[in-house]
Formats: structure tokens, sequence, C-alpha cells
């Protein structure tokens, strides 16, 4: 009987923790991550790096889904294509966060503002 049982409560507890977890993960506030913008002469690369950065500091807070910038422009060509010219930038980032389905949108950007470069 020992034989059947052990290995059913095994499952039984299995199951409910994936559950947990899985309700857990749906409990997590969506947020969309535009890339990093560069409003200066930094390199590309350096743009990139802290753009992954920013992206993991966001997914190790642990408190929110995040959809990164790869995300939102696979939505955002679906809806460019139904969109027409003619949005402000506010009111176009507005119905981007809407077709997400997130309640919040970072549109992270960067200056340097120090000794001009040679």
């Amino acid at each position: 009987m020992k034989q059947i049982i052990l290995p059913f409560l095994a499952v039984t507890l299995l199951a409910a923790l994936t559950v947990q977890r899985a309700e857990a993960q749906e409990e997590k506030r969506k947020i969309a991550v535009l890339a990093l913008k560069l409003e200066t002469d930094l390199d590309e690369g350096i743009g990139n790096t802290l753009n992954e950065i920013m992206l993991n500091e966001f997914q190790e807070v642990g408190d929110f889904q995040v959809l990164s910038s790869s995300d939102i422009l696979a939505v955002l060509n679906l809806e460019l294509r139904r969109m027409k010219l003619g949005c402000t930038e506010d009111s176009c980032l507005a119905e981007l966060g809407g077709a997400l389905g997130v309640p919040l949108l970072a549109s992270p950007s960067l200056d340097f503002h120090g000794p001009p470069s040679p």
C-alpha cells in the first residue's frame, strides 16, 4: 500500500507546486521596456550593453513579466499595418501598450553631458 501512496503523494505535491508557480507567474504585472535611446555620440555597442543590463535588472526584480524591444517590434509591426499615419508619439505608445496588454511602458533614453569628445 505504501508503494502506491508515496508516489501518488509525490505527484500530487509536484502538481500543486507547479500550479502555484503558474499562478505566481500570472500575478506578475507586465512591463514593456523599449530599447535604450542614445542621445549622445556613445558607441552603439555600449548602448546595447546598457540595454541588456536594464532588461536583466527588470527581470531580476521579479515583480514584472518583461517584454523586450524585440517582443514590442513584433506587435508593433502588426499594429503599424493597422494604424495610419497622423498619430502623435504619445498616443501611438499608448495604443502600443494597449495592444501589448501592458499597464506599464518604459521608454529609456541616455544623454551624456560633459566635455566634448575630441
